[in-house]
């Protein structure tokens, strides 16, 4: 890491310090030439929580659920989902999902420690599933950048939402 870049770190520590906040942060351009980090542990897992809803989309738009349901569902849009981290959407979605092709997806994508639980309701929010903020990062920027999984490769500029349908799906609320 250049000098700059460890200067930039130290800043990010005393920006933490001076605010009370515990936690990690690890920041990386597309081409990997810039990282800033701060508290970083490879060996330290946590759960994913909304930063699970990229593979959690994938996965729903592999598994076909998005259908054009605009005559009942006026609420929500995958895109609105996606951008708002619309938890009572991707509970539904992964109901409908089911645990065992949850964990194979997971496995597929190499995300994490793969591990789902008995509530596939909850488990990137509060259950077993655990990644490293590295891992986190690593994952979201080899899928930016197209991704190396063979798994869900068609669906990724979809959760970037440069295609129009993906905006045209709804979906009801609770």
């Amino acid at each position: 890491m250049s000098l700059n870049l460890h200067a930039e770190d130290n800043k990010i520590e005393e920006l933490y310090r001076l605010n009370n906040i515990s936690g990690s942060i690890l920041i990386e351009s597309l081409d990997g030439n810039s990282k800033y980090q701060y508290n970083v542990n490879e060996s330290e897992r946590f759960i994913p929580a909304s930063t699970f809803k990229i593979p959690n989309t994938l996965i729903v738009l592999e598994e076909g659920l998005i259908k054009d349901h605009a005559s009942w569902n006026k609420d929500q849009t995958l895109k609105s989902a996606f951008q708002y981290s619309c938890v009572w959407c991707y509970q539904r979605y992964a109901k409908q999902v089911g645990n065992q092709k949850y964990r194979a997806y997971l496995r597929k994508l190499h995300y994490g420690n793969t591990l789902t639980g008995n509530d596939i309701s909850r488990f990137w929010l509060d259950g077993e599933l655990k990644i490293s903020v590295l891992k986190n990062c690593q994952y979201k920027i080899s899928t930016l950048k197209r991704s190396k999984t063979s798994c869900c490769q068609r669906r990724i500029k979809t959760t970037q939402f440069g295609q129009k349908q993906a905006g045209q799906e709804k979906m009801v609320g609770m």
